[in-house]
């Protein structure tokens, strides 16, 4: 019986630029924090603790120019920054929770080629 599950279009060029949009170690992390509702560049880098102020401020950039997240600048004295979600970064949770549930699924769920030797 075959699954019912679509078939994924898999094009390596499209998961390759997906994959790269999200990786590394910090991106997930702020995508994560940011699941929960807008978030300052303070509370970030509270919440993120070992992350350098430039590598915060990097990583949000990248995940600003891929469209993930949005950047808002109040002009106060000194400037209030927010960071939030675009509406592709909210789509990502869905992505986030597959991965998540497949990461925590038993190895005897997997298919062999997959499981760990001992």
């Amino acid at each position: 019986m075959k699954s019912k599950a679509p078939r994924l279009d898999c094009e390596p060029s499209d998961l390759v630029t997906a994959l790269a949009t999200i990786s590394g170690k910090w991106k997930l992390r702020i995508i994560c924090l940011l699941l929960d509702g807008t978030k300052r560049f303070s509370e970030l880098r509270r919440m993120l603790p070992g992350i350098h102020r430039g590598t915060l401020t990097y990583e949000l950039r990248r995940l600003e120019a891929d469209w993930i997240i949005q950047r808002t600048q109040y002009p106060t004295i000194p400037p209030t920054v927010e960071y939030t979600l675009t509406a592709r970064g909210v789509a990502l949770e869905l992505v986030l929770v597959a991965l998540s549930r497949w990461s925590k699924s038993p190895s005897s769920e997997r298919p062999n080629s997959l499981k760990t030797k001992t």
